[in-house]
């Protein structure tokens, strides 16, 4: 048996393609379903997190520039309604949101 080995590539490629494409959607399925955060959580208290950040206590959010969609923990792109966070078990929070963790998103190098 003399077997081509570029047509075995060929298809062991084939294959694991077709995989990933299927796995895909599923993905993102699953991240179109993620649990909204539960404002009565223990942790969502502790950080004091708040979904409309000019709702915050104001002695605590001093920086009026910090929100969810720009904190370094926000998991979504800047203009995400929501997006999962990293705190928060990687629940969906919303982009106008604010807790006491935030931290201000780090540039991306090229």
């Amino acid at each position: 048996m003399n077997y081509n080995h570029s047509r075995r590539n060929f298809f062991k490629t084939l294959v694991l393609s077709v995989g990933a494409l299927a796995v895909a959607p599923i993905l993102k399925i699953q991240r179109a379903f993620a649990a909204h955060v539960d404002l009565a959580s223990p942790l969502v208290k502790a950080l004091n997190y708040v979904e409309d950040a000019a709702k915050a206590d104001k002695a605590k959010r001093k920086d009026k520039k910090a929100f969810c969609h720009n904190c370094n923990y926000y998991l979504g792109d800047e203009k995400a309604k929501t997006a999962p966070c990293q705190l928060m078990a990687n629940a969906e929070v919303a982009g106008g949101g604010w807790c006491t963790s935030w931290a201000k998103k780090e540039k991306k190098k090229a």
